[in-house]
């Protein structure tokens, strides 16, 4: 029988959220909002012509990425927010790094943020 000797408490610091964005960019943080649509759209079979707009708003500091490639159901909103959380598998051809992509981009370039998805029942 094991026994424990001590908690550890792993909640992660500031230096390593500021480590993981070190070299990022907003180039790279829009393709990671973008990649998102587009594995929502091939996981969904790409039933229809995909639709992605970006904004770009100079007096506001706002991106908007809204793209029309499907709905989320509500067990999938997870993989939004959860660090390490990922609804793609690992030989998808993706743009994002594996489970970090959003929260990656949004760690780097926002102080709010707000994700809105048509989520649907499970």
């Amino acid at each position: 029988m094991k026994n424990q000797i001590d908690k550890l408490n792993a909640i992660p610091s500031k230096r390593i959220f500021h480590s993981i964005i070190a070299d990022y960019d907003l180039n790279r943080s829009i393709c990671e909002l973008v990649d998102n649509g587009l594995d929502v759209w091939v996981r969904g079979k790409k039933a229809k012509a995909i639709s992605i707009n970006i904004t770009l708003e100079k007096t506001q500091q706002t991106i908007t990425v809204e793209d029309n490639a499907g709905s989320l159901p509500k067990s999938d909103l997870r993989y939004i927010v959860g660090p390490g959380e990922t609804g793609t598998n690992p030989t998808d051809e993706t743009i994002g790094i594996f489970g970090v992509g959003t929260k990656r981009a949004v760690v780097a370039l926002a102080q709010d943020v707000k994700i809105t998805v048509k989520a649907v029942d499970s």
